[in-house]
């Protein structure tokens, strides 16, 4: 094989954006819901599925720097008497590979300003609720390394927000 047919494809390879993903596992303790808090809270735990959260726009030469997910850990792990989200694998991929199955829709992680990760998840509400007719999308919000909570909201068609009531959500000015 000719050497030069292999350089451009190197160079194509190298210059393609990346994605961190990182999979959490999620369990819940029963033992922990009718606890009146004293003594030792009893141990029931179930698993409860997990979530995918990903970091996208990673390039290369921040790929190859790229040994740990302290940072992130810190902020996505959480534990306590009654609920746990703790992480089982991450990884990096090439920006255009699936990372989750069909049905499941991962959180995409945007840095702010703040040094917080603002998370969205997006899912076709046409999978699972009876107002497909009048909304396009299920969207969870949820901000990693901030006090301040998340949020759930709908989306129409025309991008109008909506609560859970399926009213609409005045946007401050």
């Amino acid at each position: 094989m000719e050497t030069s047919s292999i350089i451009p494809k190197l160079i194509e390879k190298r210059t393609r954006i990346m994605k961190l993903v990182i999979h959490t596992q999620h369990r819940e303790n029963y033992g922990a819901h009718d606890w009146d808090g004293t003594g030792e809270c009893p141990q029931y735990w179930k698993y409860k599925g997990g979530d995918t959260y990903v970091v996208e726009g990673i390039s290369p030469e921040k790929a190859m720097k790229i040994r740990s997910i302290e940072t992130l850990s810190s902020l996505i792990e959480s534990s306590s008497e009654s609920w746990e989200e703790y992480i089982v694998d991450w990884g990096l991929f090439d920006d255009c590979e699936v990372v989750t199955e069909e049905w499941d829709a991962p959180y995409i992680l945007t840095l702010q300003e703040d040094g917080s990760y603002l998370g969205t998840k997006l899912r076709p509400v046409s999978e699972f609720c009876v107002s497909a007719d009048r909304f396009e999308y299920y969207v969870s919000e949820i901000i990693l390394g901030s006090q301040e909570g998340g949020r759930v909201y709908y989306l129409d068609k025309d991008g109008n927000e909506y609560n859970w009531r399926g009213e609409p959500v005045q946007k401050a000015a």
